[in-house]
């Protein structure tokens, strides 16, 4: 509920440091999939672009997670878009991380 409450807006930083904390972390647990919803909302808020830092981190935070779960697609769905209106260029470990954490997701 805190982080819901929040009025924050997180930058590209907060953002990849947020979802890089959740790596060990499994989509299985309500508690996760209550804040994988929270945060898909405060990414589609934040700022405009992330960074490829920030990107690679968020992504790669998501190694444990599931595809199966609307919440995860949720989270997904908020970086792509970020991804898509940005002008962002990843150096090759940010695309590394990025890639590595989608490991578990299904097509």
């Amino acid at each position: 509920p805190k982080v819901a409450n929040s009025p924050e807006i997180l930058d590209a930083q907060a953002i990849g440091n947020s979802f890089y904390g959740l790596q060990n972390m499994q989509s299985d647990s309500a508690e996760v999939l209550n804040l994988l919803q929270v945060m898909a909302h405060k990414v589609a808020l934040s700022c405009p672009e992330l960074d490829g830092q920030a990107m690679g981190n968020s992504l790669y935070g998501l190694q444990g997670m599931s595809s199966d779960y609307p919440e995860v697609r949720a989270v997904v769905k908020a970086l792509t878009t970020k991804l898509q209106t940005s002008g962002l260029e990843m150096n090759a470990q940010e695309m590394g991380n990025a890639i590595y954490g989608l490991q578990k997701m299904t097509s």
